[in-house]
């Protein structure tokens, strides 16, 4: 079950899907498992999270009715927005293969793909490349693991799913975990896994809402004014602050300081991750 590391998270999601249900058009949001942006919570059986609120009050805003949200696989999720023309897919990463495909909305929230190690880690990573000494963990449906493997990486130890890494991890079957900063927390915590944290950003990526390729231009294109608004009037900040808050309570551990400038906390290895940047 997801930790209480997000205690205001649930209400936010739950606020704004009611808000959205006002409106006058209809929206069907799809995603995979991807915590803490979109996932199932165990009580209600509602998919909520961050891309929910973000999503749910862009639709608000847009005066667009998100109808229905549904979980399952990405693969699955594709699948169903390709083929129906008001579904599209949450937190999806824009490639110039999928490009063509989809009416695409955003970018919405951005994402920092990290390694995760465990709290005994004794290596460096002061670049990539020193990474490619260790074992490193990741998904075998992820771009990430393509990411990885475009760079010459070649030791990976590759699961059918990214909540399965935490527990190997923990256990020492590898020695890196390659994943999304929220999600490696979130799947962290699901395990009942404590003594893990980030030690390096990857790479920084932009998740976008993917739809239908005959989807509404003008539900694009009202979603996509609703979404700038936000930024500028700072309800995207507002939105997003439970998360950042999350992550910093949960690294500010073991006695170690916190880095200067920095949200991720604990960290006494080199680091080039600032979610501060994350608007910029």
């Amino acid at each position: 079950m997801m930790s209480t590391y997000f205690p205001r998270i649930i209400g936010l999601s739950l606020l704004t899907a009611t808000w959205s249900a006002a409106c006058h058009a209809d929206l069907h949001l799809v995603g995979e498992n991807m915590p803490p942006y979109n996932y199932v919570d165990p009580h209600s059986g509602q998919v909520i999270g961050l891309s929910i609120d973000l999503l749910s009050a862009a639709a608000a805003h847009a005066q667009v009715k998100i109808d229905k949200i549904q979980q399952m696989p990405m693969i699955r999720a594709i699948e169903q927005a390709l083929s129906e023309p008001d579904t599209c897919v949450m937190s999806l990463i824009r490639t110039p293969e999928r490009e063509p495909h989809f009416r695409w909305v955003g970018p919405y929230v951005a994402d920092h793909w990290v390694f995760y190690a465990r709290d005994d880690f004794t290596g460096h990573l002061k670049t990539l490349d020193d990474a490619k000494r260790y074992r490193i963990g990741s998904d075998i449906h992820g771009h990430k693991t393509a990411y990885l493997s475009g760079l010459g990486f070649t030791e990976l130890d590759l699961a059918q799913e990214d909540a399965m890494n935490a527990r190997k991890l923990a256990v020492g079957r590898f020695d890196l975990w390659l994943v999304g900063l929220y999600q490696g927390m979130a799947f962290a915590d699901m395990a009942g896994v404590t003594h893990i944290h980030p030690v390096f950003e990857v790479a920084r990526v932009d998740y976008y809402l993917a739809c239908n390729p005959n989807f509404s231009e003008s539900k694009v294109d009202a979603l996509q004014s609703a979404l700038k608004t936000m930024v500028k009037n700072k309800e995207t900040a507002r939105l997003e602050a439970p998360y950042a808050a999350a992550i910093t309570q949960r690294f500010r551990c073991n006695g170690r300081e916190p880095i200067e400038g920095k949200v991720i906390q604990c960290i006494d290895t080199p680091s080039n991750m600032d979610l501060h940047a994350r608007r910029r």
